[in-house]
């Protein structure tokens, strides 16, 4: 349980009586959005330095609104990290008497919500809707109404009825989703429950009122701290200002991007501060071909691999740049046509016609391009492929005149023949961007 400290109005107040000192609510706490209050609650400055996710390259702070929020994904952002707290309970008070007269006590603690800390992949361009958890309200002073539930979910609390029998509401859930209905919520960090006799409790997901990530979008393991927001406490009988959450967003810039085989061209841009990028490049190995009379397999003619080379080259950030992963050659065995040749260079292959003069289709060069120019700066050819007269690799082995650190091999994903149908060999392009 979190400490409280009290002012020195506040100390005077609780031990004299209601009439001495502060007469306010409001000369009491300092306002929801001021986390430097007088019950010594961390600033928001604090609360994100504890974050366990990495430090970002820049963040987006969300404070409570009473209304769905959104944001758009920045340009070159893959990945953000949320640090999102659900909306505190409610407290509550106590009410008995002492020498005839009644009195008001301090009640008990709220729960504060959840904190949830993930890292979440996202898209360039999309959009976001940010849903921060407001506070429940806590028992009010000689008022027969029902504390009302948080924001986003808080359930409500038991009206004070001059007896114990009294209950802080539930605070709301804080929440990302990607749209504005509630089942597209990817990202929950349940409401604090109120406390008393009959509370509400906290907002969360569905009935269960759990925290909860879609795994789908989560990176890693999420971290989750229960109670996290400073507990809450009737100070003399005044109902509490609601103790909302917030959401922190951090935005990461990649260090590196793996592309795979798809097909067509893929682009990217050089992040900020960015100097130079290492390029991985693979070209994709060519078809092979397996020659069978009567069952029996006369000649298994293995295909070649694409070649494999590293190199750093110079950059400006901002370019963009232009990827073409190479697709594998196909195999070549009973086919009556021509094995097509892989993307990006290919050459085709020759189609079996029982006399054993069949051969497997080339793979692809695997490329990459600055788009200011359209000059190919790393390229890693295809294989050929395996057989009588096969397809010839797409491209060539080469890099851009200012490349440095670079080395090659060739045949480096060759391949037997395992099946007419197997999957081809594909390239893939690895960059790695240097400060």
């Amino acid at each position: 349980m979190k400490k409280i400290f009290f002012t020195p109005c506040l100390s005077v107040f609780l031990l004299i009586s209601l009439l001495i000192g502060c007469n306010k609510s409001s000369d009491l706490l300092s306002s929801s959005n001021d986390l430097t209050n007088t019950i010594g609650v961390e600033s928001v400055n604090d609360l994100i330095q504890t974050s366990s996710l990495p430090t970002p390259d820049f963040s987006q702070y969300f404070d409570y609104t009473g209304s769905l929020q959104s944001f758009t994904v920045p340009e070159n952002i893959y990945l953000i990290g949320v640090d999102a707290v659900g909306g505190g309970g409610g407290a509550y008070l106590i009410y008995s008497t002492q020498g005839g007269y009644g009195y008001i006590s301090a009640g008990g603690y709220s729960q504060g919500g959840t904190r949830v800390q993930t890292l979440i992949s996202v898209t360039p361009g999309q959009v976001l809707y940010v849903n921060v958890g407001g506070g429940g309200e806590s028992v009010p002073n000689f008022a027969n109404r029902v504390p009302l539930g948080g924001y986003n979910g808080g359930i409500n609390g038991t009206a004070y009825n001059f007896s114990s029998a009294n209950g802080g509401a539930g605070g709301g859930a804080t929440d990302i989703r990607t749209n504005s209905n509630e089942n597209s919520r990817i990202v929950i960090a349940r409401g604090g429950n109120g406390q008393g006799t009959g509370p509400g409790r906290g907002g969360g997901w569905s009935n269960s009122w759990s925290n909860y990530i879609n795994s789908s979008y989560a990176q890693g393991a999420p971290t989750f701290t229960d109670d996290y927001n400073p507990d809450r406490d009737i100070i003399g009988g005044y109902l509490i200002t609601p103790n909302n959450g917030f959401v922190n967003i951090n935005f990461y810039y990649p260090k590196d991007r793996t592309f795979y085989y798809n097909g067509s061209v893929q682009t990217f841009k050089v992040p900020p501060s960015v100097t130079s990028m290492t390029v991985e490049a693979l070209g994709a190995a060519g078809g092979a071909y397996k020659y069978t009379i009567n069952g029996i397999t006369n000649t298994n003619f293995t295909s070649i691999g694409g070649s494999r080379i590293i190199a750093t080259v110079p950059v400006t950030a901002g370019d963009w740049y232009s990827v073409k992963v190479g697709g594998g050659g196909q195999n070549a065995y009973v086919r009556v046509y021509l094995p097509v040749g892989g993307y990006n260079g290919g050459g085709e292959g020759t189609a079996w016609n029982y006399t054993g003069s069949g051969g497997g289709s080339g793979g692809g060069a695997t490329t990459i391009s600055n788009n200011n120019n359209n000059i190919i700066i790393v390229s890693a050819r295809g294989g050929n492929g395996g057989g009588y007269n096969p397809g010839i690799g797409g491209g060539g082995t080469y890099t851009s005149s200012n490349a440095y650190n670079v080395s090659s091999s060739d045949n480096y994903n060759g391949r037997n023949y395992s099946s007419e149908n197997e999957n081809p060999y594909n390239g893939m392009l690895k960059v790695t961007f240097n400060k």
